[in-house]
């Protein structure tokens, strides 16, 4: 653990998520939300603000936990501060898409300046949420060993990311919400289907995932390509076109059934597990 003290600026997930961490190793030193007192459910020995101009003592670390689109503001109230007083030596956001170019005013402040991201779902708090996880770091390599103490501070592995993948960060970002965001929409879609016929989600499913996740789990950890199985794998056109029937019939989201189908599809023929004659019919069938 470092020595450093820290700000946090914004208390959504991801903010909440390191206002415990750091709460409970005694380094936070205030949060600033629109949050009411009695809403923040950790106690520490922090203050709480309503906005930055009310910080009164100096942190090592600025840690700035909002929307992207709030990161001009937030960073043009730092720079005001900061021609007045001393507020931080230390500036980072939490972004895996945008660079921290856009903290870039900060320097003329003597601020170093990171994008740290962590590569991890936050729709629900957990203790460990950031055991072991892969932080990409926007900074130069200079600055990474101040990467490297403030990820030790939070948890999880730092790395640098290379100039390839830092001109194409939204698509570095698109991983995480692909193995997230969208995977998590596929089981809602699917716990729906069992809401629709009266069916338990969690006896029907829960086996089913812990299976599919364990087999992913163990292609990625041997390099090797995830099992895809079904009536998409097989070119099954006549269970497409079934299940797409019935949907159509019993369920408002067909056309979710017809996109995932065809995402499904897609990727398969890109792959070369569905030939072309095959990829074709279910285009037609999804038409």
């Amino acid at each position: 653990m470092s020595k450093f003290t820290y700000g946090i600026v914004g208390l959504g997930k991801v903010g909440y998520a390191v206002c415990r961490k750091l709460a409970q190793n005694r380094q936070l030193k205030w949060v600033v939300t629109s949050k009411q007192t009695k809403e923040i459910d950790f106690s520490g020995n922090f203050q709480i603000y309503s906005s930055i101009e009310q910080t009164k003592e100096p942190v090592s670390v600025i840690a700035i936990a909002t929307s992207d689109g709030v990161f001009e503001k937030t960073v043009n109230e730092i720079c005001k501060i900061s021609g007045k007083r001393s507020i931080c030596e230390i500036a980072f956001h939490f972004s895996g898409a945008t660079s921290r170019q856009v903290l870039y005013p900060l320097s003329k402040f003597g601020i170093k300046t990171l994008s740290l991201h962590p590569m991890q779902t936050f729709g629900e708090f957990r203790e460990n949420i950031f055991d072991g996880i892969f932080w990409g770091c926007d900074c130069t390599q200079e600055d990474f060993a101040i990467a490297r103490w403030i990820i030790s501070d939070i948890g999880g592995v730092a790395h640098l990311l290379d100039e390839k993948i830092l001109r194409n960060k939204p698509l570095y970002h698109a991983i995480g919400v692909s193995v997230s965001n969208f995977l998590q929409g596929v089981v809602e879609f699917a716990r729906l289907q069992c809401e629709n016929l009266s069916l338990s989600p969690s006896e029907v499913l829960l086996p089913i995932l812990r299976t599919s996740f364990e087999n992913a789990f163990s292609a990625i950890g041997q390099g090797k390509q995830v099992p895809i199985t079904g009536p998409v794998a097989r070119a099954d056109t006549e269970r497409i076109k079934i299940h797409l029937e019935n949907l159509k019939n019993h369920s408002q989201y067909a056309d979710e059934y017809k996109h995932l189908t065809q995402f499904l599809a897609s990727i398969l023929h890109k792959q070369g597990k569905i030939n072309e004659n095959a990829y074709n019919k279910i285009l037609e069938i999804l038409e």
